[in-house]
């Protein structure tokens, strides 16, 4: 999140704010980042049997779906955005054909 307000409320809130998964405890719900991530995430707190909201942005999600069809369709994604920003690395794994 981009709105210190709001991440320092959240975090008054019991909010913890982690990079991985893995950080996660087991039974403990988890909300994912409104930049979005990559497909392989959920599965895997699926596969831990973890609760999830996806609170990935609606346009967020249109992107992914259109670096999707894209590439689907033998096209190459070209992202402009700075690598350590999340949202550029949930792009690039949910265009990969493997992500």
């Amino acid at each position: 999140m981009h709105n210190r307000y709001v991440v320092d409320e959240l975090k008054k809130l019991g909010a913890i704010f982690v990079e991985e998964l893995d950080e996660v405890p087991d039974g403990v719900p988890v909300v994912f980042s409104a930049h979005g991530v990559p497909k392989a995430v959920p599965h895997k707190a699926e596969e831990r049997g973890l609760e999830y909201l996806d609170a990935t942005c609606p346009l967020v999600s249109k992107v992914h779906r259109q670096a999707e069809r894209q590439t689907e369709a033998g096209r190459h994604i070209i992202s402009s955005a700075m690598p350590i920003i999340p949202r550029s690395s949930a792009h690039s794994a949910r265009s990969m054909k493997a992500g």
